[in-house]
């Protein structure tokens, strides 16, 4: 217990602070907290990077001003980055630099279009024209260069050639010549380079005050513009105007600004001054006098064949290929043709892709779009594409399902409906799974052939074979008959349709008999007919017999029809007077006719059975007596058919 309890004291003196302790935190406390933070600040990446951030621009900015090694630091990045940038999204690059490249271009197409003029237009009055035919006489004459005659006359002034001298040595850096300028040798050019350098060489110890600036031989000037390093000599011909001058200035300026360490360290080596062609081919300028003449006809015409021929390419080139487009496009929307490539090849059109058998033919579809099938190759691979017009087709032509049967197709189910024999639909679940595309098959609308109203009406049709005037037609297992027909069809047809399957009921509301109405016509044709007779007389008056002839004709139809209808035709022959005399004479006279005018159908073949005779004397007068042809009339024999079964 003794020895815990000092351990706990001591423990305890220990978390006590000392006057040392406090006495040290007085001296060097605030130093060792200021050290901490600052090591923290260090060791912190975040606050490191944002003290770095703040002085950054600054730093760039002054390290630029001293040298180019910031410029050289960063160079290999910012090319990566662009790199990278265009390679992921050329896009924000072009729409930055179109502003500035867009009129450049503009600017040198223009440039360039009116030098070709200029060039052409001299062309034609250097050599074409009345003066260039002047030129070349006088070329002959003095037995000079033509292109010297016509720098004589056309020439304000030239810079041939220009030399980029180092100052110290005199050596030739780099030395550029214009491109019209007369070839000379390889000799002319070293020796005018040798010269050159020599000359320069001993003006190296000339004094700065006694530079020399130009110099003229013949018609030709030295134009020298001096520099720390360099110097840069142009010879020009003919008189150059004072601003050149300017040109040639700012241009050694900018070389001293690019090679200011070379030309410092230059040892003989050439090479680092190759780069600076572009800058000495901007002092190969030249000017020519201008002419007061227009352009020449002969140039206007070349122009506007040239202008001619360029629009006309352009314009057959968009049509053609506009139509190569249109045509492309319609393939692409073609059901069954899968375009994969196209390309355009030594004058012909090429198309690569896939197509169903049962797609639609590409040569066909050029004609719509005016191209030649020579020019166009098709490279097709086939396939079969599941298309629902395509699967169908497949599925009739597998399956030949009957007329009465429509097949449709949803979501690779192929549903059957209509009428079908029971065995079809049996064949049809098992061909089914043959066709690509079809997943399954429903034929749960699927009714049995037998009961089709179509395939009944057929039936009936076969069976009772009705004429050529006579429709039928099916609804809700009526068979409804019209137009006409004989008694004798419309007797038997009322009996099969009792047999035929599906048929209810036969209705012939609408059919005409034609025997009936035959009957009929001739019942009333009869019984219109009458025999005229004199007065007193028995026997017809002349001339009546094709009167007679006919009604013989009547009467035997009359009796066929009856025949036809199971009727028995009687007819009754009726004679008539007029009221001349006393009536019981009259009843004798008109008996007599009744009998006389079936004496004359009996000799025509006809039996007298089925006639039967009576007298009306001058009952039932035709017309009232009021005139002697009233009595004409009232003397006559008229005839009634009598319609009966032959049952009766």
């Amino acid at each position: 217990m003794k020895d815990k309890a000092d351990e706990a004291a001591v423990e305890s003196r220990d978390q006590e602070p000392t006057t040392l302790d406090e006495l040290r935190n007085l001296l060097v406390g605030p130093e060792q907290i200021q050290i901490g933070r600052l090591k923290e600040r260090l060791d912190d990446p975040g606050l490191h990077a944002e003290d770095v951030s703040r002085v950054l621009a600054e730093a760039i900015a002054l390290r630029s001003s001293r040298d180019g090694q910031v410029a050289k630091a960063l160079e290999p990045s910012i090319e990566e980055t662009l790199k990278a940038s265009v390679g992921r999204n050329p896009k924000p690059l072009v729409e930055a630099l179109f502003p500035v490249m867009g009129p450049a271009i503009g600017k040198a197409i223009f440039s360039a279009v009116r030098g070709m003029i200029q060039s052409v237009n001299q062309f034609f009055e250097n050599n074409l024209s009345l003066q260039g035919v002047k030129w070349r006489l006088e070329a002959f004459r003095t037995k000079k260069p033509f292109p010297e005659i016509v720098s004589r006359h056309t020439l304000i002034y030239q810079v041939e050639h220009v030399f980029l001298i180092h100052r110290n040595t005199g050596s030739v850096l780099q030395h550029v010549v214009a491109k019209d300028v007369a070839t000379q040798g390889p000799d002319q050019v070293s020796g005018m380079r040798e010269a050159i350098q020599d000359f320069f060489q001993d003006a190296s110890d000339v004094e700065k005050d006694q530079d020399l600036e130009s110099l003229r031989i013949g018609d030709r000037n030295l134009w020298v513009e001096l520099g720390p390093h360099a110097i840069l000599a142009a010879v020009i011909r003919e008189n150059p105007p004072p601003d050149l001058e300017g040109v040639f200035r700012e241009t050694i300026e900018t070389i001293h600004l690019m090679k200011s360490e070379a030309l410092e360290s230059f040892d003989g080596d050439v090479s680092p001054f190759e780069d600076l062609n572009i800058h000495l081919e901007g002092c190969l300028q030249s000017q020519l006098k201008e002419s007061k003449r227009k352009i020449s006809p002969q140039l206007w015409l070349l122009l506007g064949i040239v202008v001619l021929a360029i629009t006309l390419w352009i314009s057959y080139s968009m049509r053609d290929q506009r139509r190569w487009s249109n045509y492309v496009n319609r393939l692409r929307s073609e059901p069954g043709i899968v375009v994969t490539a196209t390309e355009k090849r030594s004058g012909k059109y090429y198309i690569f892709g896939l197509r169903d058998p049962l797609a639609a033919e590409p040569k066909e579809m050029l004609k719509h779009e005016n191209l030649d099938p020579e020019d166009v190759v098709f490279q097709w691979e086939a396939y079969r594409a599941h298309h629902p017009e395509f699967i169908l087709t497949r599925a009739r032509k597998l399956l030949q399902p009957p007329e009465t049967v429509t097949l449709d197709l949803k979501e690779g189910v192929l549903q059957a409906e209509g009428y079908a024999p029971p065995q079809w639909a049996v064949e049809a679940r098992k061909l089914v799974m043959a066709i690509p595309g079809v997943f399954q098959f429903n034929g749960d609308r699927l009714k049995d052939q037998a009961l089709n109203p179509a395939h009944i009406l057929a039936q009936a049709k076969e069976s009772l074979d009705p004429p050529g005037t006579v429709s039928l037609t099916l609804k809700d297992n009526v068979l409804y008959a019209s137009g006409s027909a004989s008694h004798g069809w419309i007797t038997s047809a009322r009996e099969r349709a009792k047999s035929l399957s599906g048929i209810a009921r036969f209705q012939e509301d609408n059919l005409v008999d034609l025997d009936q109405r035959n009957l009929a016509v001739l019942k009333e044709s009869i019984e219109g007919e009458s025999l005229r007779f004199g007065a007193r007389s028995t026997r017809p008056a002349s001339p009546q017999e094709s009167a007679i002839g006919d009604l013989v004709g009547k009467i035997r139809q009359l009796n066929d029809s009856a025949e036809a209808l199971g009727k028995r035709a009687r007819i009754e022959i009726i004679g008539h007077t007029d009221s001349s005399g006393n009536e019981r004479a009259n009843l004798i006279i008109s008996h007599k006719r009744a009998q006389h005018v079936l004496s004359l159908l009996v000799s025509e073949g006809l039996q007298s059975s089925n006639f039967i005779t009576k007298g009306q004397g001058s009952k039932d007068p035709l017309k009232e007596e009021r005139s002697q042809e009233d009595k004409e009339a009232n003397r006559r024999v008229t005839f009634r058919v009598i319609l009966a079964d032959k049952s009766e």
